[in-house]
């Protein structure tokens, strides 16, 4: 689903040290100067590849705000949190309450359906659900918010 394609590098070697250097960036620049490497070696960035990208900032977001792991199982995604996540407990409940296709699985996991989605929409679906989370101090967006609701994080 998420990976880099054939027919924009080749070379499996190639592609194999392009995951692991866009699995193993830890900040934005990171991602942005190995964009350029790209661009400037294989030229524009196919869409599957650009989806990478934007699940690599996705991990980046995820990560500071205490999630651990961001998993697909099937026609869910499955959020690990951190136990010491900043989320707000009585407000998650109560997003988890107006969100059917969220699902808590003690003790640490929210389970989001997302069937029928792949490539950027569902990085964008998962970015959604990151947006939605209740963080301490932060208020919950509503349910289709836009992100600039969210944009002081």
């Amino acid at each position: 689903d998420l990976q880099v394609p054939e027919h924009y590098i080749e070379d499996p070697i190639q592609r194999l040290m392009i995951s692991k250097r866009l699995a193993s960036a830890r900040t934005d620049a990171q991602l942005e100067q190995l964009q350029r490497e790209l661009r400037d070696r294989w030229g524009a960035l196919p869409a599957a590849v650009e989806s990478l990208f934007g699940y690599a900032q996705l991990r980046l977001g995820a990560e500071a705000i205490g999630v651990l792991s961001i998993e697909r199982n099937g026609d869910e995604v499955v959020l690990r949190l951190s136990e010491e996540a900043p989320i707000d407990m009585g407000a998650f409940v109560a997003a988890i309450a107006a969100r059917p296709e969220w699902t808590l699985r003690p003790p640490d996991r929210l389970a989001v359906l997302t069937a029928g989605l792949g490539g950027g929409r569902l990085v964008a679906s998962i970015r959604e659900v990151l947006d939605a989370l209740p963080l301490q101090g932060v208020p919950i967006a509503p349910t289709g918010a836009d992100e600039s609701a969210r944009a002081d994080r």
